[in-house]
């Protein structure tokens, strides 16, 4: 469905090959919607994204210990007013981290990237870079602050424990 429009429904093709459907470019949202034998299995939309304004981070744990295989994954993701991710963002976002943790490594996706893993800086790829927080010491607060020019700037905090 493109902005509440049907695109039409096709049924799954003998060989298992993607059904696929040609769509105009238009503002707004793309919604797909997978049925199986008549209830909706999955759905999943797309939505336009305005300028680039700001970061929003994300983490996938809210507390480290200081075991060598303890990493934390922040997700920096470059997005507009409305928390849309800007996906043709690469801005470069610098990360600063306070208490008792070091940056392990920063990444973006881009399998053709040559920038360092071993840095503070990393630059979008899709609209989004991530940073990789070990943690030094069982106790305090683990703060990373993520910038970058022109964008307003975040911070995240992780429970040392």
């Amino acid at each position: 469905m493109l902005n509440g429009k049907s695109l039409g429904i096709k049924s799954r093709n003998t060989d298992d090959s993607p059904r696929i459907w040609s769509v105009s470019w238009e503002p707004g949202t793309l919604k797909a919607v997978c049925k199986n034998t008549g209830a909706v299995a999955a759905e999943h939309e797309l939505h336009t994204a305005g300028k680039p304004v700001k970061i929003v981070l994300s983490v996938d744990r809210p507390r480290l210990t200081p075991a060598w295989d303890d990493v934390a994954y922040v997700t920096a993701t470059i997005a507009d007013e409305n928390a849309i991710t800007v996906p043709e963002a690469s801005d470069l976002v610098s990360f600063r981290i306070t208490g008792p943790s070091v940056i392990a490594a920063v990444d973006d996706a881009d399998n053709w990237s040559t920038e360092p893993f071993q840095a503070s800086e990393r630059r979008a790829y899709q609209g989004r870079c991530y940073a990789m927080v070990k943690a030094l010491s069982s106790n305090g607060r683990i703060t990373l602050a993520a910038s970058a020019q022109g964008l307003t700037p975040a911070s995240i905090s992780i429970e040392a424990k």
